[in-house]
């Protein structure tokens, strides 16, 4: 949707988006906890602020656009960090490096009837510890 809205003129925009409530879903992505989110419903508003001022500069305010960008103004940068993310620059905050080591997942239950014992012994398995000659 980005690139639609800062390729296309006002006039374009303006026939696009006339029937749709944006505000509302710039709102709703602003409140997410996601930062993908919230930095694409921003650099959003910013278009829509820049080719249409006089009319998404009073939706904003009444959708609470404006609202939540202000909270998002206030938040300190500190509680967006966690233990494992580095402040850059001072103004974002880096998404943490996922762990390396998955969690260990417990075995599925065996069907009834099966014994550990008739699963686990195969001659024909490459990592059986017996060695022939």
């Amino acid at each position: 949707m980005f690139p639609l809205l800062s390729c296309s003129s006002s006039n374009v925009l303006f026939e696009l988006l006339k029937d749709i409530s944006v505000s509302s879903h710039l709102a709703a992505m602003l409140k997410a906890q996601d930062y993908r989110l919230v930095v694409g419903a921003m650099q959003m508003a910013e278009v829509l602020m820049h080719k249409l001022p006089h009319i998404f500069s009073q939706y904003f305010y009444r959708e609470g656009v404006v609202h939540q960008l202000q909270t998002l103004r206030d938040v300190p940068l500190q509680m967006l960090a966690t233990p494992k993310q580095e402040i850059v620059g001072g103004l974002n905050p880096v998404l943490p490096v996922p762990s390396v080591t998955a969690p260990v997942m417990p075995p599925p239950p065996l069907p009834a009837g099966a014994s550990v014992t008739s699963t686990t012994q195969s001659s024909a398995s490459p990592l059986s510890t017996s060695t022939r000659k």
